[in-house]
């Protein structure tokens, strides 16, 4: 099994040093570690402080981003391999065979969701493994400490736990009645088990919040469903096939030669099936877009586990003699798959590891070439259509500026014309602004932020995108600004009273249309609009300052959407035949 774990290990240090784990919420959670210089425990998930703990202690040593962001990156790809290795030592020596469903179980069925390192909903399912595993086998001292040491860590993991510890004591309590030599320690485990789900489950009852009950609602599982939908769901169907192969394979070798040929054929569908499953995932990992809401899968990840830990099971408490006897022959052959599903877990996770890389480097480009202090994902179209299409992405952006980083990146549908920088920087809707922040400087930013924001910029005259717009669409090298009813520019002009005008390609999907232009809550123009043309509007001379214009549809789609879209939009701003191009802010 050492091939078997090197490619493991191999794949987890692939994802450690491509960033996943600042993926999705890890960017966050690293950047309230950093600047709060204490353990980050949402929903008082405790186990988190174990996993925390060297990237702690390492910002003593070091303020270097990427040396800190590496070690949160190997401190959360060692949970999924600890378990995994435990789990390999409660069997190796009584059920080795019984390791191919934890291999087919984690490095298929939950591969969609590895990527997403911070990730209690799945990280439970790797700890509960072993636990699962134990009633089936006969454990040693040191085995008993480790599954004392598992459940405990499960136990602060994530609500998940509820469900598995209820399911592991139904294991134990069948483990009592099928192996009567083993019916001491599966008593035992089984009353532990049984009082951790009791106290799991006054827990959460507990500490409950309207975030984890909400999680566990039938509405989110369905909208969760979209990161499941497609390729996932048909290597997730090669998984299953394989797990069916694996169980039937057994029973036939016990028949003898008779069956040989049947099992020549299911070893052949079982070799099929990982193939494919790795074609299908390795299509997924090199898009982007495909995999852009992999973070849902989370809510999945009990209900693809389960099986395979049922079949496990079942497994393990066949009565018949001679069907055990054919476990053990069948070693050879699971022992081989197992590889060579660790070398596709390998695989897909260097695709996907690549893809990132790739993706942060264009952010951290992006930021770098801007000349602003604020820059907005609605104007960088790549973005939307990715896995940094997150809330989190403004606190990935500021680890990966520094401690005293240059460029706020406003995400999750914000746009720097409507933001307030007057009381500091937000790196998340519901934390409350800050001038000076902790760990890391924000003061040179803020400063930056609240300046560029009073000032019209050195053309005189600034704008930018602002409430209301849908989303922004890049097309053959143009940029598409779309609407569904109402749309906002926030312009900002220096002194004098230039006259103001708006110009754009305007396309409308309901036809006719009309576009109203209300500047500061006043009717400036009302213009009719056929599907496309050319659109401009001499709004008014305007004094110095801030000004919001707000774009109407008159027209509205009957299923939603968006009405409008402009492109080439541009805003003059001066005396006739002298206007000067405003600067659009991103």
């Amino acid at each position: 099994m050492r091939a078997y774990f090197a490619a493991i290990s191999l794949g987890l240090l692939v994802l450690a040093a491509s960033g996943a784990a600042l993926s999705w919420d890890g960017a966050y959670y690293l950047y309230e570690i950093l600047n709060n210089q204490t353990f980050f425990t949402p929903q008082s998930r405790y186990t988190d402080i174990v996993l925390e703990a060297p990237v702690l202690l390492m910002s003593h040593l070091t303020s270097n981003l990427s040396v800190l962001s590496l070690v949160f990156g190997l401190s959360y790809v060692a949970l999924p391999l600890a378990t995994l290795l435990i789990a390999w030592w409660f069997v190796r020596a009584e059920a080795p065979s019984l390791f191919a469903w934890v291999a087919v179980g984690t490095g298929l069925a939950l591969l969609p969701g590895q990527f997403a390192l911070v990730n209690e909903g799945q990280a439970v399912m790797f700890l509960f493994w072993p636990i699962v595993l134990a009633p089936l086998v006969r454990l040693r001292r040191a085995q008993w400490v480790a599954l004392g040491v598992l459940a405990a860590a499960a136990y602060f993991t994530h609500p998940f736990a509820i469900p598995l510890f209820a399911a592991a004591a139904v294991v134990a309590i069948l483990a009592v009645a099928f192996r009567r030599d083993l019916r001491r320690q599966n008593g035992i485990i089984a009353v532990a088990l049984a009082l951790f789900a009791i106290g799991a489950s006054l827990r959460f009852i507990q500490y409950r919040s309207p975030y984890e009950t909400d999680q566990m609602s039938l509405g989110t599982l369905r909208e969760a469903f979209g990161a499941l939908a497609g390729f996932p769901l048909l290597a997730l169907c090669c998984a299953a096939t394989i797990g069916l192969c694996l169980f039937v394979v057994p029973a036939l070798i016990a028949r003898g030669t008779s069956a040989g040929g049947r099992v020549s054929a299911l070893r052949l569908i079982e070799l099929l099936c990982v193939i494919g499953a790795a074609l299908l995932l390795l299509l997924w990992a090199a898009n982007p877009r495909e995999w852009m809401g992999e973070i849902a899968y989370r809510t999945w990840s009990i209900f693809v586990t389960l099986p395979f830990m049922a079949a496990a099971v079942a497994e393990a408490l066949r009565r018949s003699r001679r069907a055990r006897h054919s476990l053990a022959d069948d070693w050879p052959h699971r022992r081989s798959l197992a590889l060579t599903v660790s070398l596709v877990f390998l695989a897909v996770s260097g695709v996907q590891g690549a893809v990132y890389a790739r993706l942060t480097g264009k952010l951290h480009d992006a930021m770098n070439r801007t000349r602003y202090a604020c820059l907005s994902t609605s104007s960088l179209p790549w973005l939307q259509e990715s896995p940094l299409n997150h809330w989190s992405t403004t606190a990935h952006a500021i680890l990966l500026q520094g401690r005293a980083p240059r460029t706020l990146v406003i995400s999750d549908g914000g746009n720097c014309a409507d933001a307030r920088f007057a009381q500091g920087v937000s790196v998340a809707a519901w934390l409350p602004p800050t001038i000076h922040g902790g760990w890391f400087d924000l003061s040179g930013l803020s400063r930056r932020l609240f300046a560029e924001q009073q000032g019209p910029g050195p053309t005189g005259c600034q704008y930018g995108f602002g409430a209301g717009w849908y989303w922004t669409q890049e097309q053959d090298g143009t940029r598409w600004h779309w609407m569904p009813h109402r749309a906002q520019l926030r312009v900002v002009l220096a002194g004098g009273r230039p006259l103001v005008t708006l110009r754009a390609v305007v396309v409308s999907k309901p036809t006719p249309n009309a576009i109203e232009l209300v500047v500061d809550g006043r009717l400036r123009a009302r213009v009719a609009v056929a599907s496309a043309g050319m659109l401009k509007l001499p709004i008014a001379r305007l004094t110095g300052g801030a000004h919001t214009f707000e774009l109407v549809s008159h027209a509205i789609l009957s299923g939603g959407g968006p009405a409008l879209g402009f492109k080439d939009v541009t805003l003059t701003a001066g005396a006739r035949g002298h206007a000067a191009e405003c600067e659009v802010r991103p």
